[in-house]
């Protein structure tokens, strides 16, 4: 406690005295000890010093990071991390930063617009399609409350996945998305193309027939599911 006083007082002696590195050192060390109201404006005061008086930005961008994950529903906060990522060309430390704010939510309504936003930028400004394929893999698993929200993410998923080649990883996407389809004929389309995936990527005879099998309880006489069954 006494130290995280007299931190605090020669921080601000440092700083008239326009010495903002040791002002930086003090705040600090105020901050091992500091309680959270106390410690996310010390934390603000820091990126200042290193942004405006130190003049280190990359350095500053981490701090406001640290801010940032431990208030993982400051939407504010957010935006304004997300400028100084894009004024420094970071976005791929962004896109970490955003993940680690993600997983920090308390529920997928905080966490969902998190990992979009990772998501779009991994896209396009990246152009990196397994990292996008990564983090909508982290979308599709927390829509279990959001059927609407769900069926959008498997479908993203599973176009990111096609364009990537990765079919063995789209049959269990469109599984999912079987379930959520409400269309007969859309969920006939999507459980064939379970079955095909199955059969002639995967090697899994078993999977390909729970698809066709699944497709005849909606469409008793779909034809070409049931010769594909008789002939699996």
């Amino acid at each position: 406690h006494v130290r995280r006083l007299a931190a605090i007082s020669l921080k601000d002696r440092y700083k008239t005295a326009k010495k903002p590195e040791l002002a930086a050192k003090m705040i600090d060390t105020a901050l091992e000890e500091a309680p959270p109201p106390e410690r996310d404006a010390l934390l603000r005061e820091l990126f200042d010093v290193e942004k405006t008086l130190i003049g280190d930005r990359p350095r500053a961008f981490e701090t406001l990071a640290l801010l940032a994950r431990l208030s993982p529903a400051d939407v504010v906060l957010r935006k304004e991390l997300t400028g100084e990522a894009e004024a420094l060309g970071a976005e791929a430390r962004l896109v970490d930063v955003l993940i680690e704010i993600a997983e920090r939510c308390r529920g997928p309504e905080d966490a969902l617009p998190v990992l979009e936003q990772a998501s779009a930028i991994s896209k396009e400004k990246l152009k990196d399609a397994d990292r996008v394929i990564s983090i909508d893999l982290r979308i599709l698993a927390r829509t279990d409350q959001d059927p609407v929200r769900a069926k959008e993410a498997a479908q993203k998923l599973d176009r990111e996945l096609a364009k990537s080649g990765r079919e063995a990883e789209r049959c269990g996407v469109l599984e999912r998305l079987a379930e959520l389809e409400d269309d007969k004929d859309v969920r006939g389309k999507i459980l064939h193309e379970v079955a095909r995936i199955a059969e002639s990527v995967i090697g899994d005879p078993a999977r390909a027939a729970r698809a066709l099998r699944a497709r005849l309880l909606g469409e008793p006489d779909d034809l070409a599911a049931l010769s594909a069954l008789v002939e699996n």
